[in-house]
């Protein structure tokens, strides 16, 4: 089973040594879009599934040497980023060229000092590279374009610095001075009775702390509230879907929502409380929209639509690729037999690259997909 990051804010800390006022000065207006009212909603019927164009996957063999890897990405067909599990033998980040099978740059080790991180997911949104520790609360961002032209001597620019007020699961850039972060608080549940009242996503200036106003009321859902945000100003659009529920959210980009996709599978989480407030799922953990990525037309989400339990593990899912437009339009639908959570799409064939679990050592592995013509699941 895949960890669940955890980050908890402790009050008893913030009520002490006068920080009652910061609690209380937090800039008003930067958490945005509470509770809105969806203008439309679609369902992605069920039967897509059973529609899928089935894919066809090979091993791409030069990812085997990567034994700490957490994630892959292919960029143009021809350089692997890797993402490697926290390990102090290797870096954090590593460039690979699949042609000449050697290191292009290695960035990020791990650490608490400067430069460093001590645990981190990553993404990629048109050339660059999101670098995200979810502990220290850090954003770094890698010019891919510039790694290849330059290597190793291509250097980064100092990491970002967000609020350690909110522990966002999902933060990226908004425009050139902002960051807009998944809310973690965001969570409503009408079985136990639970409304945090809390925004979809905290829009923050560098620099300055982010407009959650956080009291000991909220109850702790970092873990139950997690999934990717697809920010684009040339589209006039923001998308969340989540990783839990099968919900696809589209906003423009004043955070105006537009509309709601719900499916295709119905997934109904079942949730506990314990004494302090803490959400956690109850025995059984939904997957659903795990990852993206984009063209110039469309979104592409992997899709499990499943539960993770103790008879039922990752190696055994099998996962969908569903393709989306930015209006909401549902496009392809593609078929592995495999989990499927880190995809990437080939620039100039039509090709899907993800990363797949081993059962036997779960190990990571990067697969490329490619569609069986005329195939159906």
């Amino acid at each position: 089973m895949e960890q669940r990051i955890r980050f908890r804010v402790d009050f008893s800390t913030l009520l002490k040594g006068g920080y009652v006022c910061l609690i209380c000065i937090f800039l008003y207006g930067c958490a945005v879009n509470k509770h809105e009212e969806w203008p439309y909603q679609i369902e992605i019927d069920e039967s897509i599934k059973s529609k899928a164009i089935q894919l066809k996957a090979e091993i791409v063999e030069q990812s085997m040497q990567f034994i700490n890897a957490k994630d892959f990405f292919v960029y143009n067909d021809s350089v692997l980023i890797v993402l490697n599990k926290p390990h102090k033998s290797n870096p954090f980040v590593i460039f690979h060229n699949l042609n000449t099978n050697r290191d292009i740059a290695k960035y990020i080790n791990l650490g608490n000092g400067p430069g460093e991180m001590l645990n981190c997911i990553a993404h990629i949104r048109n050339s660059n590279l999101y670098v995200h520790d979810f502990v220290k609360n850090i954003l770094a961002i890698i010019d891919i374009d510039s790694v290849l032209i330059s290597g190793e001597t291509y250097k980064l620019d100092p990491f970002i610095r967000f609020s350690n007020n909110v522990g966002s699961p999902f933060v990226t850039m908004y425009d050139d001075d902002t960051l807009i972060m998944l809310n973690p608080y965001c969570f409503i549940d009408k079985n136990l009775g639970i409304d945090n009242r809390q925004p979809r996503f905290i829009i923050s200036e560098i620099g300055k702390d982010s407009g959650l106003i956080l009291n000991s009321k909220l109850y702790y859902t970092y873990n139950v509230s997690q999934g990717v945000v697809i920010p684009s100003i040339d589209r006039n659009r923001v998308v969340f879907a989540s990783c839990f529920t099968s919900e696809i959210e589209f906003y423009d980009y004043n955070l105006n929502p537009i509309l709601k996709v719900d499916g295709p599978v119905k997934m109904k989480p079942s949730y506990r409380c314990n004494a302090n407030k803490d959400i956690s799922f109850n025995k059984i953990v939904p997957y659903s929209y795990m990852s993206y990525c984009i063209d110039d037309d469309s979104i592409y989400f992997s899709y499990v639509g499943d539960y993770f339990t103790k008879e039922k593990q990752l190696h055994d899912f099998d996962s969908l690729i569903i393709e989306i437009d930015w209006s909401g339009n549902i496009g392809n639908v593609y078929h592995s037999p495999e989990y499927i959570k880190t995809i990437s799409k080939s620039e100039k064939l039509f090709k899907f690259y993800s990363k797949i679990i081993l059962w036997q050592r779960y190990a990571a592995w990067l697969r490329a997909y490619r569609p069986c013509i005329h195939s159906q699941w």
